[in-house]
């Protein structure tokens, strides 16, 4: 699908995490971000949010920027997080977040187990847990 966003590969030798940083919320008052991957020892601070996924319906498309594969495409989420992401854009203090809908890519079997591994180290070594 050309208009869905193409994760760059997380390298599990460095312990990369992938972080998402809300740029802002749009006109329509959607949100607009950008996904980036980081070793473990160059991360920057940041938040993690823990929270339930809600029904698979309806999803909500935002666009996401700042890298070269994702010109024009964007991610689909549940309206639980499109709803966080929606307040969380409109707060005057931008961060970095880890989202595990965002921050690690569901369609990969094997990045998705070792990101479940880590976890527990994810939200320990966040400044906040939201």
């Amino acid at each position: 699908n050309e208009g869905v966003y193409k994760y760059l590969s997380l390298r599990s030798d460095t312990q990369q995490i992938r972080l998402f940083f809300v740029e802002h919320v749009n006109e329509l008052g959607n949100p607009v971000g950008r996904l980036r991957n980081f070793t473990h020892s160059s991360a920057p601070s940041y938040q993690a949010l823990s929270y339930t996924w809600d029904a698979e319906t309806p999803m909500y498309h935002f666009p996401i920027t700042g890298t070269t594969n994702s010109k024009g495409r964007g991610l689909e989420v549940r309206k639980t997080l499109w709803e966080f992401l929606r307040a969380f854009g409109k707060t005057p203090l931008h961060q970095w977040i880890w989202i595990d809908q965002l921050c690690i890519t569901q369609d990969d079997l094997a990045e998705r187990n070792y990101q479940a591994q880590r976890m527990g180290d994810v939200y320990a070594e966040a400044s906040e847990v939201l």
